[in-house]
């Protein structure tokens, strides 16, 4: 019986599910059920085709075991897919999506990713997983070559990982890739112009790109932007401002308390309020200086606007608990380092209501789902006086009324 090549597509990605469910997902051989696919007859091996090569995880790490896999087999296989790739131009045109897993790859091995990677024309999904030192330019020149929708990478968790791109080249990139949805780094990948940590360390964005540039590109789809523990600067932020996310609902990143970066951020959360859904900013301090002295410089007029807003974690020295509870959407809350004060400001206002526009009284808040209260240096120490936690048990008592999940040990919510 013959079927039209879309419903093979559902039964076939039907079977992939059902032998991910079983099989060990740690090379390319996990997607095997496939094989026997595409030699059943000639309507099917196109279809089975495309959905065996569309997304390839290669790693060097089995899943559920304790060490690498054998360098024997990790070598046969990955090459092995090389030249099948090489060879076939018209198979290296279905993959859509690679997942690289360098950890425990020796220089000379992970070589073969990076030609995987040019072999694939179509690539738009790539995610990096524990890359090291090595070939950090190539690695760069590959996939910024690409057209992505969506690009994730991590850094080596075991001892001290060397960036793979500056603030300034990520921007550049961003011009070229129009089509982006998604834009994960974590930690210890990117490093900004106004980090001191990699004073030594060249990359090849040396210039910043100009905000005139900047404006004429735009990235209409993108949707996700998490910046991992970067310290931006005002010109970062300047930049990211620039090129035109029209659609962007999630943001994170990292800053310095400064009021020209503030300014900036600020300037970012106006443009960006319409979709925006999630906002995370870690907020970092000058060396020696107790944050509790800081000056406040508030960026409360640009989180007003969030209205759309479902996620937010912030420092009470950038948002009030007016601000927040301004927020009728937000659901979930990590709020960093308030004073007593403000603790039993966001309990009031939790309490009370106000009239609604049918003239019935209505809650603040009424998403709201989960609150986590962090500590000063996010931990339970001596800055946590008496008062502070007698405000944080008020505050858990009006919570409990409200059936929010409450949290105030220092660990706040993903």
């Amino acid at each position: 019986m013959d079927f039209p090549p879309e419903i093979l597509d559902r039964i076939f990605e039907m079977n992939e599910f059902k032998s991910h469910r079983h099989t060990r997902f740690d090379d390319f051989s996990a997607k095997r059920e496939h094989v026997p696919l595409i030699r059943v007859c000639r309507s099917w091996r196109p279809v089975a085709e495309r959905r065996l090569y569309r997304a390839i995880p290669l790693f060097c790490r089995g899943y559920g075991r304790p060490g690498p896999l054998p360098a024997t087999y990790v070598e046969k296989r990955h090459w092995q897919l090389c030249r099948t790739l090489q060879g076939n131009a018209s198979l290296a045109a279905h993959v859509r999506e690679l997942y690289l897993d360098l950890d425990a790859c020796e220089n000379e091995k992970a070589r073969v990713y990076l030609k995987i990677m040019n072999l694939c024309p179509n690539l738009s999904h790539l995610t990096i997983k524990q890359y090291k030192a090595y070939d950090l330019v190539r690695l760069k020149r590959v996939f910024a070559a690409k057209s992505l929708v969506k690009l994730a990478i991590s850094a080596h968790d075991k001892g001290p990982a060397m960036p793979l791109l500056s603030s300034k080249e990520l921007l550049q990139m961003m011009t070229m890739w129009p089509m982006t949805e998604d834009i994960c780094l974590d930690p210890n990948v990117l490093v900004s112009s106004y980090d001191r940590r990699y004073e030594g360390y060249v990359f090849t964005g040396d210039q910043h790109p100009t905000e005139t540039n900047l404006s004429q590109s735009s990235c209409p789809e993108l949707r996700s932007l998490k910046l991992g523990d970067a310290l931006l600067s005002a010109c970062d932020l300047h930049g990211l401002r620039a090129i035109s996310f029209p659609r962007l609902q999630r943001f994170s990143a990292r800053i310095m308390q400064k009021s020209d970066i503030q300014a900036a951020l600020a300037t970012c959360l106006k443009t960006w309020s319409p979709h925006l859904l999630t906002l995370t900013i870690d907020y970092t301090f000058e060396c020696n200086v107790e944050p509790r002295q800081c000056t406040r410089l508030p960026i409360d007029d640009a989180v007003m606007c969030l209205s759309s807003l479902r996620f937010l974690s912030i420092n009470a020295l950038l948002v009030c608990p007016q601000t927040i509870l301004a927020l009728s959407a937000l659901q979930y809350i990590n709020y960093f380092m308030p004073t007593a004060e403000e603790l039993d400001a966001l309990t009031l206002g939790l309490t009370v209501s106000d009239t609604g526009s049918t003239g019935q009284a209505e809650r603040r808040m009424p998403a709201l789902r989960f609150l986590c209260i962090v500590s000063p240096m996010g931990e339970r120490g001596p800055h946590c006086s008496d008062k502070l936690l007698a405000a944080e048990k008020r505050l858990q008592a009006t919570c409990e009324t409200r059936d929010v999940d409450f949290n105030c040990v220092g660990k706040p919510f993903d």
